[in-house]
This record gives structure tokens, sequence and C-alpha cells, in this order.
């Protein structure tokens, strides 16, 4: 199964509540097309947000797609947690592509 969310882009599962891309079997069987998992159907229709795990490996994964594609890179960055929401390396991290810094609050 590869269906992605229409949120976030996460590839849908129906195994780990706690993990991106979840879905409720019985929502998976009853529709099918245009997905959120639950963490994008909260966040919209709830305003709810759900704390996911996400692996070191599946980090660096993403980091190596975005080495890889050219384009824009919009980085927001929370003005009242500025030390902590920023990555002091991420010019080696995106290489040559271009980034907007966006600060949010």
């Amino acid at each position: 199964m590869n269906i992605k969310c229409i949120g976030c882009g996460a590839t849908i599962q129906t195994e780990n509540i706690n993990k991106k891309g979840y879905i409720d079997k019985n929502v998976l069987e009853n529709k099918t097309d245009n997905f959120y998992c639950k963490r994008c159907f909260d966040l919209k229709h709830y305003n709810k947000e759900m704390k996911i795990q996400t692996s070191l490996d599946e980090y660096l994964i993403n980091l190596k797609t975005i080495q890889k594609d050219k384009g824009l890179i919009v980085y927001i960055v929370d003005i009242f947690d500025f030390e902590g929401s920023l990555i002091y390396n991420i010019n080696d991290i995106v290489n040559s592509n271009n980034i907007l810094l966006v600060l949010n609050k």
C-alpha cells in the first residue's frame, strides 16, 4: 500500500497510532480516495496537535531527499523558541538550495 496523506504527504499506515500516516483500518476500508492521516485530520477539524515519533533514520532520509532536489526551502522558525527550532548547519544540509526564513508566532 502506497497511499499518501493529502495533508502532510506521509504514507498511510494502520499499524501504529504514534507514527506518521496512521489511519484507522475502518476508514481505510470504507473510503477510496483523499485520505487524511489521524494527525492531519485532528489538526484540521479539531485544532488538536498530535505528537508523532520520527526515527533518526527517517529524518536522515528526508534530509537526503532535500539535498537531491532543487528548489526553494521555506524554513519556519518559532520566534518564541528561536534557539530550539534553529538548525545551525542548515546550509550544509540543503546544499545549494535557496532558503526563505519565516518566523512564526
